[in-house]
C-alpha cells in the first residue's frame, strides 16, 4: 500500500486523492506544532509536499487534466511549513491553509475521464501488488485474469474501456430504469446501510457525490474565494509594508525632531552694565558681546586646540581662570564663548565677585553685574 503513494503513472479516486492530501496537510501542520521552528519539522513536511504532489499528479492523470495543475499544492505545504518556521503571522499561515483546501476541492470533485475497477482507490502499475497482499480483500474486476492469481494493470485497463463502450451501446437500446437514474454516480458505490449507522467513509462518498453533481457552482465558488484570497494575501503584504515604512519614517522625523530641540534650546540671558551677555542655553553658560566683524567662522576649539590662543582661557582679575569649549564668531557680528556646565556656578560666582577678566584679547569690567544676575533667577540660584 505504501508504494502506491510514490506511484507516478498510476490513478488515484477522488476519495482516495482528497485522503492523502488532507492528511499531508494536517500532518504539515502537526509537525510545526510539534516542533515549533524546527529543521527537522521542515524536512519532514517535504516529504508530505512530495507525497502530496504526486497524489495531485495521479489525480490529474484521472481526470487527464493539465500536468502543471499539480503544482500549486505541494508549493502550499512548503510554504506552511516555512511560515511556521519563521513564526510568521498567523493570518498568513490561515490564508495559505484555506487556499490549500480549495486546491483539494477543485482538484478532488474532477470527474474521472473513464471508468476503472480502482482497488482502496487506486488504480495503476502497483495494482498486481496491492491486490496480491493478504491484507486486501480480492474481489471480483473486469481487469482480473481467467485463472484468478492476479491483477494485470494493461489488461484491466483495457477490459474497463471495452465494458464502458459496452454499456454506452447498451444504453442506447435499453430503456433507463427508475433506480438507474437514482444510482449514484459512476465510480461511488454507497452503501447506505453503513451510512445510515454512522460510517464516515460512506458520508464522506455523499458529500463527494453531492460535490460532483454541485460542481460548476463549486469550481466559481473555489475561483472567487481564491481570488478573494490572493487579492487579500497582496493588500496585506502591501499594507504591511507600507506600514513598516511608515513606522521607519515616523522615527526618523522624530528623531531629527528631538536633534532639532536638543540645539535649539531657549535662551536666559543677563546683560552686564559693560556691554557683554551672560547667556544660559540649556546647560551651557556663554559669554557673548559684540564688535568683532567678518564672516560667521570658529575662533577656538578646546576639542582640538586650535584657533586664537587669545581665546583659550578666562582669566579673572583674581586669577582664576576656565577654558572654554568653543568660541565662534556668528552672523549678527556677536562673539560667543561656551563653557563647560561643570564650571557654570563658578564662573557666575567669579562674574559677580570680582572686578574685571579678559577674553580674546578683551578686558571686561564687572561693575554692577551681580545686581544684574540677581534680577534673574536662573543665575541668582547659582549666586
Amino acid at each position: 500500500m505504501l508504494s502506491t503513494l510514490f506511484c507516478i503513472k498510476g490513478f488515484d479516486s477522488r476519495g482516495r486523492f482528497a485522503a492523502i492530501s488532507l492528511g499531508c496537510l494536517v500532518l504539515t501542520l502537526l509537525c510545526g506544532v510539534i516542533f515549533p521552528q524546527s529543521l527537522f519539522a521542515v524536512l519532514v513536511s517535504m516529504v508530505f509536499a512530495f507525497t502530496s504532489g504526486l497524489a495531485s499528479l495521479r489525480r490529474l492523470n484521472d481526470y487527464q487534466g493539465a500536468k502543471f495543475y499539480s503544482a500549486p499544492l505541494p508549493v502550499l505545504l512548503l510554504l506552511v511549513s516555512l511560515l511556521q518556521f519563521t513564526a510568521s503571522p498567523n493570518v498568513l499561515l490561515a490564508i495559505l491553509v484555506v487556499l490549500a483546501v480549495v486546491c483539494i476541492i477543485l482538484l478532488a470533485i474532477k470527474p474521472s475521464a473513464q471508468q476503472r475497477n480502482y482497488v482502496q482507490g487506486y488504480f495503476g502499475p502497483k495494482l498486481e501488488q496491492l491486490v496480491s497482499s493478504p491484507s486486501v480483500r480480492r474481489d471480483p474486476t473486469l481487469g482480473a485474469e481467467i485463472g484468478g492469481e492476479g491483477v494485470s494493470y494493461e489488461a484491466g485497463q483495457k477490459s474497463a474501456e471495452a465494458s464502458f463502450e459496452h454499456v454506452g451501446v447498451d444504453n442506447d437500446e435499453q430503456e433507463i430504469s427508475p433506480e438507474a437514474e437514482s444510482a449514484e454516480p459512476r465510480g461511488f458505490y454507497i452503501d447506505h446501510e453503513a451510512k445510515e449507522s454512522g460510517s464516515v467513509t460512506e458520508l464522506a462518498k455523499t458529500w463527494l457525490v453531492w460535490a460532483r453533481e454541485h460542481q460548476k457552482s463549486l469550481t466559481l465558488a473555489a475561483q472567487v474565494c481564491s481570488g478573494v484570497m490572493v487579492i487579500g494575501i497582496i493588500t496585506f503584504v502591501a499594507v504591511q509594508f507600507l506600514s513598516s515604512d511608515n513606522e521607519g519614517q515616523t522615527d526618523s522625523l522624530e528623531q531629527a525632531t528631538n536633534q532639532q530641540q536638543t540645539q535649539i534650546q531657549p535662551r536666559v540671558s543677563v546683560k552686564v552694565p559693560d556691554g557683554f551677555w551672560v547667556v544660559q542655553e540649556g546647560e551651557i553658560l556663554i559669554i557673548r558681546w559684540l564688535g568683532a566683524e567678518g564672516t560667521p567662522q570658529n575662533l577656538w576649539q578646546l576639542a582640538a586646540a586650535s584657533g586664537d590662543s587669545s581665546c583659550s582661557h578666562l582669566r579673572f582679575n583674581n586669577g582664576n581662570q576656565y577654558r572654554p569649549m568653543t568660541v565662534d564668531l556668528v552672523d549678527d557680528s556677536g562673539t560667543e564663548a561656551r563653557f563647560s556646565p561643570l564650571d557654570n556656578g563658578a564662573i557666575i560666582k567669579d562674574i559677580a565677585l570680582r572686578g574685571s577678566f579678559k577674553l580674546c584679547g578683551y578686558d571686561f569690567s564687572l561693575k554692577g553685574s551681580q545686581a544684574a544676575l540677581m534680577r534673574q533667577p536662573e543665575f541668582a540660584k547659582l549666586l
